[in-house]
């Protein structure tokens, strides 16, 4: 009698120990809806998107730029439904994407994907007039530049002479070469990246 008992007690013992297995829960985690991202500048990118979970710890965001690798950004709150992103140097842009989802412990929605061609505008219009030195003038039309770039050619090749400081339109190069002309350009930069040149213009510089 007894042997009967033991197997059957140690049955009991292991469906008492099934039963109280439990199954990880499931989170409402839906992807995120009208993804939009606009550019602020040539640095900062705005992402916009529909909250559309409703049990979500927050939510994750990803980037990369051109062929670069997929990189974590930020981790924001529930209920987040925008985002402005600043990039790091490089030397050259493209195109910048980004991957937004909801997530809650372990577990994540589908991603929502967005991209965004990089425009760095560059600066037009440049003019010259002579007073005491080649007086250079042009229209600043970048925004979240880090300044301007002025080459000058006497010759064959154009030289960096001197850079100013972002939101300048203005240069006065008291150093021209006499009894030539002068020829001129001028180009924004932000870290490694630049802008086209803006037109070339020339003057002569007497002696």
């Amino acid at each position: 009698m007894r042997k009967l008992i033991v197997p059957f007690i140690l049955g009991i013992l292991l469906l008492i120990g099934c039963s109280e297995e439990t199954t990880e829960p499931s989170y409402n985690l839906e992807i995120p809806s009208d993804v939009s991202v606009t550019q602020l500048n040539v640095m900062n990118f705005q992402l916009e998107w529909v909250d559309e979970s409703t049990e979500e710890e927050g939510y994750k965001i990803e980037r990369k730029v051109d062929n670069y690798d997929w990189v974590n950004v930020n981790i924001l709150p529930e209920d987040a439904n925008s985002y402005i992103d600043t990039l790091d140097y490089r030397n050259e842009w493209n195109i910048v994407y980004f991957k937004i989802y909801s997530f809650k412990v372990d577990q994540q929605s589908p991603h929502a994907e967005v991209s965004c061609s990089i425009e760095f505008e560059s600066p037009t219009a440049l003019d010259l007039n002579l007073e005491s030195g080649v007086i250079l003038n042009w229209s600043d039309n970048s925004d979240g530049e880090e300044g301007f770039r002025i080459e000058r050619r006497v010759g064959d090749e154009f030289n960096l002479i001197a850079s100013v400081e972002e939101n300048n339109n203005a240069y006065s190069d008291l150093n021209a070469i006499i009894g030539a002309y002068n020829f001129y350009r001028v180009n924004a930069f932000a870290g490694g990246n630049l802008t086209e040149y803006t037109n070339i213009d020339s003057i002569y510089v007497e002696e």
